[in-house]
């Protein structure tokens, strides 16, 4: 993930962000990092030294920055993705089936289950 500003440019940890947008515009903070938000995407991590507060970190949103993140995934990244999606969910399966099964056996095992076939006409 690399967080880009309005002229293309890589924008790198240690830089100064000024905010553009909203109540806060005009406040200078320092980039740390960008974190992955469950809501709406990215956030970016900046701090800045605060009088009373000391050190203050906080995540926003780049768009209040007037910046974007760009996300660098190779073809070779994505199939290694999806594999790995696929292999757990099939791991997942099988898993599931063995757990269905234990329980078959133990009423086959302790049920009398020949004795079940042979009342049925199903004999061996």
């Amino acid at each position: 993930m690399r967080l880009i500003n309005a002229q293309d440019q890589e924008v790198q940890p240690g830089m100064r962000l000024r905010v553009v947008e909203g109540k806060e515009s005009g406040q200078a903070w320092t980039f740390s990092h960008v974190v992955e938000h469950p809501v709406d995407g990215h956030r970016v991590h900046v701090t800045r030294r605060h009088p009373r507060m000391g050190h203050v970190h906080r995540e926003f949103h780049p768009r209040l920055f007037g910046l974007h993140v760009v996300i660098d995934m190779t073809w070779r990244q994505s199939a290694r993705v999806r594999v790995h999606h696929i292999r757990t969910k099939v791991d997942d399966y099988i898993l599931a089936g063995i757990f269905a099964l234990i329980p078959l056996a133990v009423f086959e095992q302790f049920h009398l289950s020949e004795h079940m076939f042979e009342i049925l006409g199903l004999g061996r």
